[in-house]
């Protein structure tokens, strides 16, 4: 039996420090850097405070992750920390050992603690490490604010002790500290609470914002104004909003709400769940030009610039002056004088539009630019009712030019004219890699039209079509037109509609048959694959997408 290797002398040195009752900054001041990160864990562990608001004060590294080390609602040697901050953030000049720029308490940083810890900390060569302390000189305290990240997940009635605790201490500290929140969930929360920890957040730090509980839309409404200052977010999911019967208010919600998209800028994955009241409205959202000639009558400017003259005139007569070519021509000319002071404006929303002469379509161009600084990854809409108009304004948005992931599940296509997937289709043939149509009423028309959109996406990963009666035929030429696609592997398709009976009964014995029919398509194709079959509605939970499966393989023959 092997004996136990022996502590090294910087291991005793340590828990000699912790066991010292008079432990200060002057100390640690000469303490070599290796020894913060273990000792720290062991003086949290062990709830000393005081060794803990010493180290926080000479700490030695710009960020401090303790994110992975709190235990919540036991936060006592947080509570620790944050005093030790007050002291640092107090002082006019710190120790010049001190390197502490970022309090870290998202639950990441094990890498960190598992580097500097233990064997793995003290095995270290001296290269990943610095041995030995700075000298003791002070420095001025810097001027930028101390940066605090935390990810927020709302999902409670009220805010509980700590994070009530947290946000008055960050509230009474604005000036000297930054909280950064880049990933925002909110489950269940007044908007009253809501909006006060948004009111304490830095904005422009938020990247991700999941909303997934149900509101009103005149909720949504309210943060709306929060969405628009969120200048770098690349995520949001929102779900289930809920439309009331009263039009004229619920339309000055729709107003408010998309044209703070045109805000985000940096908006890269969108995923709308059950968003009724964008029936008719994604040219607003998306800020795509219009197919139509039309002008503006009501024009208003955010961040309250400019507002024309002649459209406050004229914004309550009949659609058809605005056909005059007089008018017409006095509103061309007032735009043209005003072009430069509109040009730096944050963002403009039209209101209502009639139709004008040929040749005005590039006035309406102006008016809405593109409104994201780079297109969009992801796009989700799904489980709600849309327009042909919004579905052609889907494809008309240069936002769309580089998507890879396309879900429109659950929004009726029956009586779509056909060709509105197939432009879709194509004009992001060269980046799609993701494509999710369930549930959309397609029928074998539609998907003809498209299939030869579907076959140039060469980058296709995952195409799924369940919940939509297709026939056989139609099935045999979707499954020779996607054998062409290098990557696609993951494909889930509705069964034919010859399976059922008129009122939807499935015949279990003509669906074995069918089967074994797709099955010799794809041994005749000669190409190793795997299909997804799906049943509608499912027999298992009555769900009108099936994800209980049975897939159909094929595997090419092994060479004799």
């Amino acid at each position: 039996m092997s004996a136990p290797t022996p502590p090294r002398l910087l291991d005793l040195a340590g828990r000699h420090l912790l066991r010292a009752e008079d432990l200060d900054v002057s100390t640690l001041e000469s303490l070599p850097t290796e020894l913060f990160p273990p000792l720290f864990l062991e003086a949290f562990d062990g709830y000393r405070t005081e060794t803990l608001k010493a180290m926080v004060q000479t700490w030695p590294f710009v960020r401090l992750p303790l994110g992975a080390l709190i235990d919540l609602p036991h936060v006592g040697p947080l509570q620790a920390v944050l005093e030790a901050l007050d002291v640092l953030l107090a002082q006019k000049v710190r120790s010049r050992r001190c390197k502490l720029r970022v309090l870290d308490l998202r639950k990441t940083g094990q890498n960190f603690w598992s580097m500097w810890s233990g064997a793995s900390s003290y095995g270290c060569s001296g290269s990943r490490m610095a041995a030995v302390a700075e000298p003791r000189s002070m420095t001025r305290q810097p001027s930028t604010p101390l940066k605090v990240f935390l990810d927020l997940c709302l999902k409670k009635r009220t805010l509980d002790n700590f994070l009530t605790y947290f946000l008055r201490w960050v509230e009474q500290r604005k000036s000297s500290i930054h909280l950064c929140c880049k990933k925002l969930k909110i489950v269940s929360m007044p908007m009253d609470k809501i909006v006060k920890v948004l009111s304490t957040v830095q904005p422009d730090c938020i990247q991700e914002v999941q909303v997934s509980c149900t509101w009103s839309l005149s909720t949504l409404a309210t943060l709306a104004p929060f969405l628009g200052e969120m200048s770098n977010l690349q995520r949001l999911h929102l779900s289930h909003v809920h439309v009331s019967a009263f039009k004229k208010q619920e339309r000055d919600h729709v107003v408010q709400i998309t044209s703070q998209f045109r805000r985000l800028g940096h908006l890269r994955d969108l995923h709308l769940e059950s968003p009724s009241f964008l029936e008719g409205c994604l040219d607003q959202m998306l800020g795509s030009v219009p197919s139509v000639n039309p002008v503006v009558k009501a024009l208003s400017v955010r961040d309250g610039v400019v507002l024309y003259s002649w459209f406050l005139r004229h914004v309550s007569l009949e659609p058809g002056l605005a056909r005059d070519k007089e008018v017409e021509h006095v509103v061309l000319r007032s735009i043209d004088e005003e072009r430069v002071s509109l040009r730096h404006c944050a963002g403009i929303r039209c209101h209502t539009v009639c139709n004008l002469a040929p040749g005005s379509q590039e006035l309406i161009a102006w008016f809405l630019p593109r409104c994201l600084r780079s297109p969009l990854d992801s796009l989700s809409i799904t489980k709600c009712r849309l327009t042909e108009s919004d579905l052609s304004h889907v494809s008309q948005s240069p936002d769309i030019s580089q998507l890879k992931s396309l879900d429109l599940s659950g929004v009726p296509m029956t009586d779509f004219r056909p060709e509105l997937l197939q432009v879709l289709l194509e004009k992001v043939a060269a980046t799609l890699q993701e494509v999710d149509l369930d549930a959309c009423g397609i029928t074998d028309s539609q998907l003809e039209a498209f299939l030869p959109a579907l076959s140039r996406c060469s980058q296709l990963r995952a195409v799924s079509l369940c919940g939509n009666l297709l026939s056989t035929a139609v099935m045999e030429k979707l499954l020779r037109h996607t054998a062409v696609l290098p990557c696609l592997r993951q494909e889930r398709y509705p069964a034919p509609q010859e399976s059922y009976r008129p009122r939807g009964v499935l015949l279990e014995a003509r669906l074995a048959r069918l089967r074994a029919q797709l099955l010799e398509i794809l041994r005749d194709l000669g190409r190793p694959r795997i299909i997804w079959i799906s049943l509608s509605p499912c027999p298992r939970c009555g769900e009108d997408v099936c994800h209980h499966m049975e897939p159909i393989v094929y595997s090419c023959p092994a060479p004799a």
